[in-house]
């Protein structure tokens, strides 16, 4: 499944796009994938990539990109080839975590965090820049591609904090 936005971010400026990612079988998928939501990949999309009949290329080899990304699973099969850092070769996103990608256009950069809740505490981690190198004269927008089935995403409002989604 690929969902990209409706609305594309703006081209000056800074902004956070938030996704609360879920799954309706958290005990089933950690057993069933090596990760937990094994395919699953966030982050922006030019507006020939984000129509619904655009076919769906591997992003590791688009050229010129018209994808920046950051998959559940950053191994280097899954790493997109023109991101400034290295595959980190470990689960960067699970079931249940809220996800912020940071878009500044200005300066054609895109940062990753993560909220997670552990043992009663929340807390946010900074998980570095994904992009230094983002275009600055296209139309960027945000999607989802969910790889697993019963997997699900919510794009969140910057200070919402949702449930689970009512099915």
């Amino acid at each position: 499944w690929f969902v990209c936005a409706s609305e594309c971010v703006a081209r000056t400026g800074a902004c956070d796009v938030r996704l609360k990612l879920v799954s309706h079988w958290p005990d089933v998928l950690p057993k069933i994938f090596d990760a937990p939501l094994g395919g699953t990949i966030i982050g922006v999309c030019t507006e020939a990539a984000a129509t619904p009949k655009a076919p769906r290329r591997l992003h590791t080899r688009v050229t010129p990109p018209d994808m920046w990304g950051v998959a559940a699973d950053d191994r280097a099969e899954n790493h997109f080839p023109h991101s400034c850092t290295v595959a980190k070769q470990y689960d960067l996103f699970t079931d249940g975590d809220v996800v912020r990608l940071h878009i500044d256009r200005d300066r054609r950069t895109m940062e990753l965090f993560v909220l997670r809740s552990e043992d009663g505490l929340t807390k946010e981690m900074n998980l570095g820049l994904l992009y230094d190198n983002l275009p600055a004269d296209v139309d960027l927008f945000p999607f989802v591609q969910l790889g697993v089935i019963g997997a699900g995403a919510l794009f969140l409002p910057l200070q919402a904090t949702l449930p689970r989604p009512v099915s």
